[in-house]
C-alpha cells in the first residue's frame, strides 16, 4: 500500500525502499524481507495491476448486444482503469520490468491482456464490424490509442481529476478510431455519424500542467 501511494505521488523511480518502510511505519530493513530490490516491489504492483485490469476488461466487455460494442467497452475500460489507478498503470508498463527474466508472471499477464484484446478484435472483425486488416495491426493501433489517451491523463497533460472529461475524451478517441479520419465517399449513413465535440485544449500551455 505504501509503495502504491509513493508511485502515485513520485512516479515509479521517485522513491526508495527505505522511504516505503518509513511510510509503512516499519523498520528500514522490513521491505527487504519481501522484496529483493525496488524493481521486485514494482513488479508486484504491476502484477496486481494486470490482474485487476483483466477483471475490469472482462466485466466491461460482457453483456453487450454485438461484438463491436464489446470491443469499444473494453477499450474504454482500459483508459478508465489507468486514470483511476495511476500507480498500477505506471508500474505495469515499465519496459525494464518486462525485460527482466525474474518477472515471468508479469510477462504472462501482459500476454493475457493482449490476448483478451485480440479476442474482441477477432470477434468484431468476423462479424464484419472491422475492416479486414491484420489482427495484430488492429490490436497495436487500438492499444496505442487507449494507452496514449490514458497517458495524457496519468501524466497530467489533461486534468486527471475530472472523471467526466476523461470518459468524454476516451469515448471520442475510440469513436474516431472506429470511424476513421478519412471520409468515405458514397456512404451517407457514415456521414451522419459524429464524434463528441471536445471542450478541452489537448495541447495546453506548460504552466497549466503544473
Amino acid at each position: 500500500e505504501a509503495g502504491i501511494v509513493l508511485i502515485t505521488e513520485s512516479g515509479a523511480d521517485g522513491f526508495t525502499l527505505r522511504e516505503v518502510a518509513r511510510r509503512a511505519d516499519v523498520s528500514p530493513g522490513a521491505p527487504y524481507r519481501h522484496f529483493a530490490d525496488k524493481d521486485t516491489l514494482l513488479a508486484a504492483v504491476a502484477i496486481e495491476g494486470f490482474e485487476r485490469l483483466l477483471v475490469a476488461m472482462d466485466e466491461a466487455s460482457s453483456g453487450h448486444p454485438n461484438a463491436m460494442a464489446a470491443f469499444r467497452a473494453q477499450g474504454l475500460s482500459f483508459t478508465k482503469f489507468a486514470i483511476n489507478h495511476p500507480a498500477y498503470f505506471r508500474a505495469m508498463y515499465l519496459a525494464r520490468l518486462h525485460a527482466d527474466e525474474r518477472f515471468s508472471e508479469l510477462a504472462a499477464l501482459r500476454t493475457a491482456a493482449n490476448g483478451a484484446l485480440r479476442e474482441k478484435i477477432a470477434a468484431a472483425r468476423d462479424a464484419g464490424a472491422l475492416a479486414d486488416f491484420d489482427e495484430q495491426h488492429i490490436a497495436l493501433a487500438a492499444l496505442a490509442l487507449v494507452y496514449g489517451t490514458a497517458r495524457l491523463f496519468v501524466d497530467g497533460v489533461l486534468p486527471s481529476g475530472d472523471e467526466a472529461l476523461a470518459e468524454h475524451v476516451s469515448v471520442a478517441v475510440i469513436e474516431v478510431f472506429g470511424l476513421g479520419i478519412v471520409p468515405r465517399q458514397g456512404d451517407p449513413e457514415l456521414a451522419k455519424q459524429r464524434t463528441p465535440t471536445l471542450a478541452v485544449d489537448l495541447m495546453p500551455a506548460e504552466d497549466s500542467c503544473n
